[in-house]
């Protein structure tokens, strides 16, 4: 029907979307400002709107610039409202009212240590999100998993309402990075992610001893909070193969998890384990 180019680069998916016959694109942008091989580069980034016209895709509107220097990780867009998080230092999450297509327009701003890879809706007003927590100045001494419930429903003064830090600086979650792994139950109002975590001692060559891979499951509650519960540990399917190799077909921690009626199937390149949702820590079949 129709071709045309937004400038920059998007992340994910998400990074795209269309409502009511509008293209929403979150793009990343990147400038060198000095010459030569470690010249400088500048970041940018920013929303725009595009449009059919006659066969072309138009933009027909920009955010501007979002936050100077800053990369998108992650964005969200909702009917008429969208949700951007960039990341240098800490991570400025960003409400855009998308209500007339022509003046896209940040509406506000939160400044929270780390920054979200992935923002799920639980509802209008609140959304959980999963990402990395990082220290004030961005450093990573302080860097583990993390999950955030945004309250959006005051649009100008998005709020923190709660968080999780989950883990330590070796922790991760392919939910993290691809949102298939990420698997919100909303009847009973439960998450389930991926999480593996590693310290290798070399002092007892032991290549398994202190590897954890678990599906863990969180309640979330818009009252409460996140709450952490009881998980699938898959780490014995690992050790018991005998192989130390980690490769592309093969890697040592839950791909995808599977929630059906009361059960929970975690899913891994070791094998398959269920457990029911009420007793994750002991396991029904493998």
């Amino acid at each position: 029907v129709a071709s045309g180019t937004a400038v920059g680069t998007i992340v994910d998916q998400f990074s795209l979307d269309e409502h009511e016959g509008f293209l929403r694109v979150a793009a990343n942008m990147s400038e060198q400002i000095e010459d030569g091989w470690w010249g400088q580069r500048v970041n940018s980034n920013h929303v725009q709107v595009m449009r059919e016209f006659n066969g072309a895709l138009e933009v027909i509107g920009s955010t501007g610039e979002l936050s100077a220097n800053e990369r998108i990780q992650s964005s969200r867009f909702m009917g008429k409202k969208g949700y951007v998080v960039t990341f240098r230092q800490t991570d400025p999450f960003f409400t855009l009212d998308l209500s007339d297509p022509a003046h896209p327009r940040k509406v506000g701003e939160l400044k929270i240590p780390g920054f979200s890879t992935y923002i799920h809706p639980i509802d209008e007003n609140n959304l959980l999100a999963i990402g990395e927590h990082r220290n004030e100045d961005g450093g990573w001494s302080g860097r583990a998993l993390k999950l955030t419930l945004f309250d959006v429903s005051d649009f100008a003064n998005p709020k923190e309402k709660f968080t999780q830090i989950i883990g330590t600086s070796s922790s991760y979650s392919e939910a993290a990075w691809d949102h298939r792994a990420f698997n919100y139950f909303a009847e009973k109002k439960l998450l389930a992610i991926p999480y593996t975590d590693y310290s290798y001692q070399w002092s007892d060559g032991d290549f398994w001893g202190h590897f954890v891979s678990e599906l863990r499951g969180f309640s979330i509650d818009l009252d409460t909070g996140i709450t952490a519960k009881r998980a699938v540990s898959m780490a014995d399917c690992f050790k018991d193969s005998g192989r130390t190799q980690w490769s592309y077909w093969w890697t040592p921690y839950i791909r995808r998890s599977v929630m059906a009626d009361d059960y929970v199937y975690a899913v891994t390149d070791a094998g398959i384990r269920v457990a029911g949702i009420g007793s994750l820590s002991t396991p029904i079949a493998t």
